[in-house]
């Protein structure tokens, strides 16, 4: 539990109210929705991925939009991604598999509905090979927006994207004046302007992998690097005007977490994140709040065992208590060969799923195991009536091909 002047302002916050067209998969290659595998009662496995058409390895979150879930794959389908719907029930649609070139290929983010379409990002591909913007319908018509990759524009765009005022924002690992990634802005028609290049430490962050989150008319978000450290990272301001200021250099303060990778979530007015690394001297991660003018506290360092250990995804908030999952960590005995080294206690470890609130205090509410359930979760949490649901990157019926999940949040 964290301790210290965060806690002051935490506790009056508390006190407030509020919060913050391809053809369906060919038989045989449609994976599958598997029976219950409950920890603690709170999750299920909801269909497992079989590559080939069905697509594989889904790194990003999903989207709920008219009752269905949408998402993305990072490969196969024809060997590049895809786009993705699947019911609540677990019955899977691909919408539309990514051919490399011309359109985009290996998608590692996740849609926002804009315009009457899904808009996305595909970290590769396009016309320069930097990536590209996509708009998909739900019937599977896909049409480039804008290929990254031209001299001065960014490159490699990890992250999804945030409609502000009636525009697109997001942003690159690279590219830009210093190829130290980019914040950009675009609109349905493909009119995209960088508004601000990331110059790296010591005044500036870089290589930003997650996506912006609207805050008050501005938007807030980390890069996984630069800030007062080189391999620090940040959390910074940007305004529509491209006007961008560090509000937080990670790695400075002893204990603090290192390598931010994953978007903001806001509650009660602060916001809330993971760090891959940093926090304790094993270096596992944090959990962490920050206020708008930086005051910054880690609420959990990750401790990996039966803990989770390195939060590659963001968290989000359910009623006033965050919900969030660990790429790796949460060792089981006795588990399969498909997860990734827990480190410092041997064995294999899958991920978790935890809880946190305001206050710092954490459980872990799901280990993964591989198989059947899933494995090594990157991507963050939905919330739809209380209900979580997920993607594993890997694990699975089919072992390797990865996992879209639900889990209780109570």
């Amino acid at each position: 539990m964290r301790n210290g002047p965060f806690l002051v302002f935490a506790a009056a916050l508390a006190a407030c109210s509020g919060g913050p067209g391809t053809p369906p998969v060919p038989a045989g290659e449609t994976g599958s929705a598997p029976a219950a595998s409950p920890d603690f009662g709170r999750y299920s496995s909801l269909y497992s991925f079989a590559g080939k058409a069905s697509g594989g390895a889904p790194q990003a979150g999903l989207v709920l939009h008219n009752g269905l879930l949408y998402g993305t794959t990072s490969s196969y389908g024809k060997g590049f991604g895809t786009v993705f719907s699947v019911s609540l029930s677990g019955k899977l649609r691909v919408l539309y598999a990514f051919t490399g070139f011309p359109d985009g290929s290996y998608p590692q983010a996740g849609l926002v509905w804009f315009n009457g379409a899904f808009y996305g990002t595909t970290s590769a591909g396009g016309l320069h090979g930097g990536g590209t913007v996509f708009s998909v319908s739900p019937a599977g018509s896909e049409h480039v927006v804008h290929s990254f990759g031209k001299r001065g524009d960014g490159a490699l765009p990890l992250a999804g994207l945030v409609e502000l005022s009636g525009g697109l924002y997001g942003t690159t690992e690279n590219g830009g004046r210093a190829n130290k990634g980019t914040v950009f802005e675009i609109d349905a028609s493909g009119h995209e302007s960088v508004l601000h290049s990331f110059d790296g430490a010591p005044t500036d962050g870089g290589h930003p992998t997650a996506a912006l989150v609207p805050y008050k008319g501005a938007l807030y978000g980390t890069t996984r690097a630069g800030g007062q450290l080189a391999a620090g990272g940040t959390v910074y301001k940007i305004t529509a005007l491209g006007q961008e200021r560090v509000i937080h250099s990670f790695g400075v303060k002893p204990g603090d977490g290192a390598n931010p990778a994953a978007p903001l979530a806001v509650l009660h007015g602060a916001f809330y994140g993971t760090t891959l690394h940093g926090g304790n001297a094993s270096g596992l991660g944090t959990a962490f709040a920050v206020t708008p003018s930086g005051t910054e506290e880690v609420l959990h360092p990750f401790r990996g065992g039966a803990d989770g250990e390195f939060p590659l995804a963001g968290l989000v908030a359910v009623n006033g208590v965050l919900y969030g999952t660990t790429m790796s960590g949460g060792r089981l005995e006795g588990g399969p060969n498909q997860c990734l080294p827990n480190i410092g206690t041997g064995g294999e470890s899958c991920g978790t799923i935890f809880k946190i609130n305001v206050f710092g205090d954490e459980r872990v509410i799901y280990r993964f195991r591989g198989y059947p359930d899933g494995a090594n979760p990157e991507a963050g949490l939905v919330a739809v009536r209380g209900i979580l649901y997920g993607t594993t990157t890997w694990g699975g019926s089919h072992v390797e091909y990865g996992t879209v999940f639900r889990a209780w949040s109570r």
